[in-house]
């Protein structure tokens, strides 16, 4: 446990662990790679967060709008979802 709360690789009691932190934080390879990770880490938040974003506006304007169409438009009227497919939004209409 002690391992998992040291901000120094060197610090740490396991071989393995403190070999793997130091790749990680003290070469260029390894912070290469864990940006990346990181970054596909963010844009699957981004995505998610847009399709949850999707239903909720699906989801407050179907009662007050009614018919499909007028969600429809409402919504890609949303800066946002401007691109958003007709698909996506029947998704979430029905």
């Amino acid at each position: 446990m002690h391992d998992f709360r040291c901000r120094n690789a060197g610090d740490m009691y396991s071989d393995t662990l403190r070999e793997t932190a130091r790749y990680f934080k003290e070469t260029e390879e390894g912070q290469e790679k864990m940006c990346k990770v990181w970054d596909e880490v963010r844009q699957e938040g981004i995505e998610m967060g847009y399709e949850i974003g999707l239903k909720c506006l699906v989801d407050t304007l179907k009662p007050i709008l009614g018919d499909f169409e007028n969600v429809y438009n409402a919504v890609i009227g949303n800066e946002a979802y401007k691109s958003v497919s007709r698909e996506d939004i029947m998704k979430y209409y029905y």
